[in-house]
């Protein structure tokens, strides 16, 4: 997969991004060592924390 600079001068458009995520893997949660969480402290992000 073509890593993307944000600097350069290049056009992106929404056929290369489904290029790019056409060519993604997903694997599934129990395939993962580690599972990082980032949430914003808000009541919302809590609950939904809880929830897990």
């Amino acid at each position: 997969m073509e890593q993307l600079s944000l600097f350069d001068a290049c056009e992106f458009t929404i056929e290369k991004s489904v290029e790019i995520k056409k060519n993604i893997k997903l694997l599934t949660l129990d395939e993962y060592d580690h599972i990082l969480i980032s949430e914003s402290g808000g009541k919302d992000s809590m609950a939904c924390l809880f929830y897990l």
